[in-house]
Parts: C-alpha cells; sequence; structure tokens
C-alpha cells in the first residue's frame, strides 16, 4: 500500500532504527537480563530510548512522555523473560510503550497538545510547513483516539512500514490500514475546517 498523500506537514523520514553491536552481544544481554540483571537490561534498551520517548512525546505530550517512558522501562523489566523474540527488541518496546500511552489517555481523558514539537525536519520538504500549519497539524493529530492516533505516529513520525506497525500494535495487517485510513480521514477533515476557518 502506498503512502497516500497527506499535508506535507505529515511527511517525514523515519527516525532510523539501529540494530544491536552484534546478535551475539545482544544474546548474551538479554540472557543476563532474564536473570535479573539490571545493567544488562539498562545495556540492552538503551539504545531505543530516544524512540520510545518520541513515541509517547507524540502520543500523550512531553509532559508525561518521561513517565510513560519509565513505566515502560519498568514493565519491559518485569517481564523480560517472556521475551520470545517473534519480534524485534525495539517493536517490543514501542508496543509496551504504545500500550502504556493509550492507556494513559483514556486514564486521564486528556489529548496530547505539544505532541509534534519533538519533529525534527531532516529532510527537505516541498513544502516546509510555517509555524501556524504545524500548530494546526499537531492540534489535529491531537485530537484523532489515541488508537488512531498511534498508527499516525508509527507510520508518518517513525516511518514503519504498514507491516511493520501491525506488528508493533499486535493488530493484523487489515485492521492497521483502517486505522491509518480513518486516521488521514479524521486528519483531512480537521484540517480542512482549519484551513476554511482562517
Amino acid at each position: 500500500m502506498d503512502r497516500v498523500a497527506c499535508p506535507s506537514v505529515l511527511a517525514r523520514v523515519a527516525v532510523g532504527r539501529r540494530p544491536m553491536a552484534g546478535i551475539g552481544a545482544q544474546a548474551h544481554l538479554l540472557e543476563r537480563a532474564r536473570a535479573g540483571d539490571p545493567e544488562a537490561f539498562i545495556e540492552l534498551t538503551e539504545p531505543y530510548r530516544r524512540q520510545m520517548y518520541s513515541v509517547a512525546a507524540r502520543m500523550v505530550g512531553h509532559a508525561d512522555a518521561e513517565d510513560v517512558v519509565q513505566d515502560a522501562f519498568v514493565r519491559a523489566f518485569r517481564s523480560i523473560g517472556r521475551f520470545r523474540g517473534d519480534a524485534s527488541l525495539s517493536t517490543w518496546l514501542i508496543r509496551i510503550t504504545i500500550n502504556l500511552a493509550i492507556r494513559h489517555s483514556n486514564r486521564t481523558r486528556r489529548r496530547a497538545t505539544d505532541s509534534l514539537d519533538v519533529m525534527e525536519w531532516e529532510e527537505p520538504v516541498a513544502d516546509p510547513p510555517n509555524s501556524a500549519s504545524a500548530l494546526t497539524v499537531r492540534d489535529a493529530v491531537a485530537q484523532l483516539t489515541p488508537k488512531l492516533r498511534a498508527a499516525v505516529v508509527l507510520y508518518y513520525f517513525e516511518g514503519l512500514s504498514l507491516d511493520e506497525m501491525a506488528e508493533t500494535l499486535g493488530i493484523n495487517r487489515g485492521t492497521a490500514a483502517s486505522r491509518l485510513h480513518e486516521a488521514r480521514r479524521r486528519l483531512r477533515n480537521a484540517l480542512d475546517d482549519a484551513y476554511e476557518r482562517d
């Protein structure tokens, strides 16, 4: 499925998902972490902190993002023994982060209003967003339900493919495509309304 054209503000190059130093080193760290070694767990998971924070900030805003990330690390440490390796470690950590961010959003009933200001425009965009359009998009994304916001964050801002997004969210590809389609529709309507008011 090709990416459907959305406002240029949503176009972004993926944040690099860096591989661990070596499979053997990662396996050794994983074995030690499963045995309860906190230093091994930190060394194993620390490379993913920035991506976890980025996802959390876009889901719940900066004010609560660090709390979500800390909770995600605690949950991951407690359940590292159940990590089977069916998905990559980064996918597993991001899934935990997303699930906690969704719970947080549902629990607090607040919407993230500062969630997109962590975006780094690493690649030139054909029509660079001005601050007004960036705020409009930020507000539109913040108004999405947490599940739809997760789809937008993972697909557009983290650069995951539809299959990777589905795996990360623990849903099938059809559900992922449906959420992304619904998010685009709602964003398009919200942005059309916002620009008509201007």
